[in-house]
């Protein structure tokens, strides 16, 4: 509205509506978000002891099978503890991401683990202060984590098929926003936010296109 004058925007119903639970389910402590797809819910959660990744049915909410992760991750810092990243379900695949840095593909249908890795023990990545906390990244054949650590471990693409590395790019410490898909210069890229910087690497083999520091204090703002 560039004259300056109130708008006011109604919604016309053909009858009244209402929102009702369909179903609820108490699974325990954590912050991981829902992904749904192909009749599955799946999230993350800590039951005490043991962080785990679950899928239940979308539609009625039973349980139809759990991976554990990996020891609980504590509290810390007035938090409750337990699992943060929300999982991404692509083809028939739910992959998640413990707080510990533990990284699973799991078959949606089966609950069988298709591979697995460890982003502290088996890549040597640097454990955040909060955990391993951002969602992983689909993008074609790879799977796009933000991982962090030096040299060029800020950032590893995974075959999302069979989990071995593809690429490693970066030097900065895993911050808490989830990677994702950017165009840049007429390139495919991925942009991640670290500790103190703010990168594009080309999708194809991780190589920077640029990189910005931020300082690790204040705020950013891009434009694409």
């Amino acid at each position: 509205n560039g004259g300056g004058t109130p708008v006011t925007v109604r919604a016309v119903f053909d009858r009244p509506f209402a929102l009702r639970v369909h179903w609820k389910k108490s699974l325990g402590a954590g912050y991981s978000g829902i992904a749904i797809a192909d009749g599955y819910a799946v999230t993350m959660f800590s039951d005490g002891t043991t962080d785990h990744l679950v899928a239940l049915a979308s539609d009625t909410g039973d349980e139809r099978w759990r991976v554990p992760l990996g020891a609980t991750f504590p509290p810390r810092d007035g938090s409750t503890g337990g699992p943060v990243s929300t999982p991404v379900i692509h083809d028939g695949v739910a992959y998640g991401l413990g707080p510990r840095g533990e990284l699973v593909a799991v078959v949606l249908a089966t609950g069988t683990v298709a591979w697995q890795t460890h982003l502290v023990k088996d890549l040597g990545a640097v454990e955040p202060h909060w955990g391993f906390t951002t969602s992983p990244l689909v993008a074609g054949d790879l799977l796009i984590v933000l991982t962090g650590g030096a040299p060029d471990r800020a950032v590893t693409a995974f075959d999302r098929r069979t989990g071995r590395v593809r690429w490693r790019a970066g030097s900065d410490g895993a911050s808490y926003q989830s990677p994702m898909l950017i165009t840049t210069g007429g390139v495919d890229a991925v942009l991640a936010g670290g500790d103190t910087s703010l990168m594009a690497l080309d999708l194809r083999d991780g190589r920077p296109l640029w990189t910005r520091a931020h300082g690790g204090t204040g705020f950013f703002a891009l434009i694409v």
